[in-house]
């Protein structure tokens, strides 16, 4: 099978690289998190990246028949891997090459085989760079690989679809749960276990037996709903199911639901199977307009004016089914909806079933809206400001709304944001002090014990506990005086 490796589920469940490893580079590092399953590493632990290195190395080993010696350029890595060919990147690759040649894992009764639970020590791999070649050396930890090949517990990863996820937390999503919900079965787990497995960063905190670290509830659903937007924008898009060699399952989107209360919640997790899409065919109409529209296109790459045959209309999808309107469109509209199919024709990189959506569009919105868009876009390329395809049809799609249109309409919106809050903040303050300050005033029947000039006040419930109130959310009519 093309493009999927084969990886044993408990290489899966378990991390072998880490989200947040600011504070562990070039150091010693140590994680017992999980019972049973102790991580070494001698150097800077893996992250993403290195994980999506070392799933090329065993893609290729698994082609090769697991072979445990690999000798690859770095060119041909950072090509697989989609990474920008810089010194940087090719700095990068041998740093990664140290990073897994330093790990070291242990299993306590995890590992399982027919009789007894067994423990278990591995070494990824050891890699280097060969000084006369330049070619990247790599042996596979021999126990590790064949642990893989002969595993009766497994599961197929598609690695280019593992490639196109570009979120940390994305990958390892796709990672645990592409073994757990199989089938379109329901998964749950406690969302603070959940956090451990991934894992997230934790926070420091005092309690009565002292400082300690935790992982909240609330900070792993955090962590984890970018990554299920992606998984779910990514598994409807046509791109990765035509570049990528996908399978039945490979392409899945993601729901979840949560149950309990605070640090008791559940996480339930359900997969759904996407089917693949099928590379769609243009309507036919526009298909047998294609031919004609090919000299259109030279005649726009050499810079000479369109003057199409108004007999050869290019109708759309929708249009196709009513050819008796056709005989009332003026000349004009014919001209000018020609020349305008005709310069998407010429547009490199469009995505056909992306053309396909703006020529189902009405024949009058397209030929109102492309006088315009065509002026803005060779105006943005004459200031070498690369307009996109991606561009032209979210132009055409919002019927001439330009993305930097939307920016600046959002910015507008937050600065009218801003400024609402920044008056709410005054009239608030302004009320305080003609109360006497906060020493006279109660909030909620809650003491208030600070208040801070630029985020609002802290309350102090009866039972000891703080909140915090900002200042958009106070309201004047929860003051109270105080007795």
């Amino acid at each position: 099978m093309e493009n999927v490796i084969r990886i044993d589920i408990n290489f899966l469940n378990r991390p072998l690289y880490f989200q947040n490893i600011r504070y562990t580079i070039g150091k010693k590092f140590v994680w017992t998190d999980i019972e049973g399953y102790e991580y070494h590493s001698a150097y800077t632990p893996p992250d993403y990246i290195d994980m999506l290195i070392l799933f090329y190395f065993l893609l290729r080993s698994q082609e090769k028949g697991y072979t445990a010696n690999l000798y690859l350029t770095r060119y041909e890595i950072i090509k697989s891997c989609g990474f920008t060919k810089s010194p940087k990147t090719y700095a990068r690759i041998q740093d990664s090459l140290e990073r897994w040649s330093a790990v070291y894992l242990k299993f306590n009764g995890i590992f399982y085989d027919r009789q007894k639970y067994l423990t278990k020590f591995f070494h990824i791999l050891k890699a280097s760079i060969n000084k006369e070649t330049q070619k990247v050396e790599v042996v596979f930890d021999s126990d590790w690989l064949l642990k893989i090949k002969e595993s009766n517990f497994f599961k197929y990863l598609n690695f280019e679809y593992y490639k196109a996820l570009k979120r940390p937390i994305s990958r390892r999503l796709y990672e645990i749960l592409s073994p757990k919900c199989y089938d379109g079965k329901e998964w749950h787990i406690h969302a603070t276990k959940f956090g451990t497995d991934i894992p997230i960063s934790k926070r420091k905190v005092r309690t009565k037996e002292g400082a300690k670290e935790v992982i909240y509830a609330s900070d792993v659903l955090t962590a984890i709903r970018p990554g299920i937007n992606e998984i779910n924008r990514l598994a409807k898009s046509p791109d990765i199911t035509e570049k990528a060699k996908v399978l039945p399952g490979d392409v899945f989107t993601v729901e979840y639901r949560i149950t309990g209360q605070k640090q008791d919640r559940l996480i339930h997790f359900k997969t759904h199977r996407v089917e693949l899409a099928k590379k769609k065919e243009l309507p036919e109409p526009i298909n047998s307009a294609l031919p004609h529209l090919q000299q259109d296109k030279a005649e726009l790459q050499d810079g000479t004016q369109v003057i199409p045959d108004p007999h050869q209309i290019v109708p759309t999808a929708l249009q196709a089914n009513k050819p008796e309107k056709q005989s009332t469109i003026s000349s004009h509209l014919q001209q000018t909806y020609c020349e305008c199919i005709a310069w998407l024709e010429s547009i490199p990189g469009f995505h056909p079933d992306r053309k396909q959506e703006i020529y189902a569009l009405p024949m009058e919105q397209i030929v109102k809206d492309y006088p315009d868009i065509r002026k803005k876009y060779e105006a943005m390329k004459e200031k070498n400001k690369k307009p996109t395809p991606g561009w032209v049809y979210s132009a055409f799609k919002n019927k001439y709304i330009f993305p930097e249109d939307i920016k600046q309409a959002k910015k507008k919106e937050q600065e009218a944001e801003r400024k609402a809050v920044e008056s709410h903040t005054q009239e608030v303050k302004k009320f305080i002090e003609e109360k006497g300050g906060i020493r006279n005033l109660l909030y909620g029947n809650k003491k208030i014990t600070s208040e801070h000039p630029e985020y609002g006040l802290t309350l102090k419930s009866d039972n000891g506990s703080e909140d915090g109130v900002l200042w958009k959310n106070v309201k004047v009519e929860d003051f109270t005086l105080k007795e």
